[in-house]
């Protein structure tokens, strides 16, 4: 809709749209996250029957929907951009959330581990959380992608004028 107003030259009615998303992103997130929140164990119990699978799941769920502000960001702010004619600022910034969220569960998953490479031994620090660790690289990852592709939109020029008191 914002590229849509944009190319018949309503910018005014797309600054509106625009101006919306963050309030959007919040409301929406807040409903997820509860739903989320009370529904995860009934959710875990239809992918299985062992309690531990069970219980890792619900942990799983929790914390990525508690913590997907970023990711809700991510999405209303992905179409301001691209409705800019900006496409390679989300693909970049996706991108580089999803090496964050590699790194970050390679780190929060396993233990304080030797590792071998290239015939040289070396110490890598992990924190050994495992589920639980997943879930916060995810939520993290997310988290950055949000910010900054909020960030990208408020700093960069572009024919969008978000009226900041929405946000």
């Amino acid at each position: 809709v914002m590229a849509a107003k944009l190319g018949v030259g309503e910018s005014e009615k797309a600054d509106e749209y625009a101006g919306v998303g963050t309030p959007l992103a919040v409301f929406l997130w807040l409903l997820f996250a509860a739903i989320s929140w009370c529904a995860m164990p009934a959710f875990a119990k239809m992918s299985t029957d062992d309690p531990a699978i069970i219980a890792d799941v619900v942990v799983y769920g929790r914390i990525v929907c508690v913590f997907s502000f970023g990711l809700f960001l991510e999405s209303i702010w992905t179409k301001v951009l691209q409705s800019n004619g900006d496409m390679k600022t989300p693909m970049i910034l996706n991108i580089s959330g999803n090496l964050i969220n590699c790194v970050l569960n390679f780190l929060f998953i396993y233990d304080t581990r030797t590792l071998s490479l290239f015939g040289h031994e070396f110490t890598m620090w992990g924190a050994g959380w495992g589920v639980s660790g997943a879930a916060f690289g995810t939520a993290v990852s997310n988290t950055f992608v949000g910010l900054f592709m909020f960030s990208a939109v408020m700093i960069r020029e572009n024919p969008l004028k978000v009226p900041l008191h929405t946000c």
